[in-house]
């Protein structure tokens, strides 16, 4: 049964062409569908100093996709693999409500379902009432 996941990575070199491309080859191969591939962007990288200690930058990549779940070792293989990648997360994603749409009811339905409401709505007299349950009972 396919899920559908979101990765986002943390990568530290310009060389992002190739590992989407790695990504993108791996899931057409375990036939996953790409929906959603933001483009990367540059992030000010806190966590990652070099030698003199110097903050770098690092560019955080976002890809939705379907995949098998028993699949998705060999993504995580792919990923750790790759020595630029700082940090990534896979997180399961739910598939999106579908919202129903309400039905636009024509004016004329509209006033005759108004004027049966209100027909309803009338009161009765009790004498009236009265005089029915009579005559039904007379016969």
């Amino acid at each position: 049964m396919t899920k559908l996941y979101e990765l986002n990575c943390l990568i530290q070199s310009n060389e992002i062409g190739s590992f989407e491309e790695n990504l993108r080859n791996f899931l057409q191969k375990e036939n996953g569908i790409l929906f959603e591939n933001k483009p990367p962007v540059k992030k000010k990288n806190t966590f990652f100093k070099d030698d003199r200690g110097k903050e770098n930058s690092a560019f955080l990549m976002s890809l939705n996709f379907n995949l098998e779940a028993d699949k998705l070792n060999g993504l995580k293989e792919i990923i750790s693999q790759n020595n630029q990648v700082i940090r990534y997360l896979i997180l399961n994603r739910r598939t999106p409500r579908v919202i129903k749409k309400r039905r636009i009811m024509p004016l004329t339905e509209f006033k005759e379902i108004k004027e049966v409401k209100e027909l309803v709505r009338k009161k009765v007299d009790l004498d009236k009432i009265g005089e029915k349950l009579e005559e039904i009972l007379e016969q």
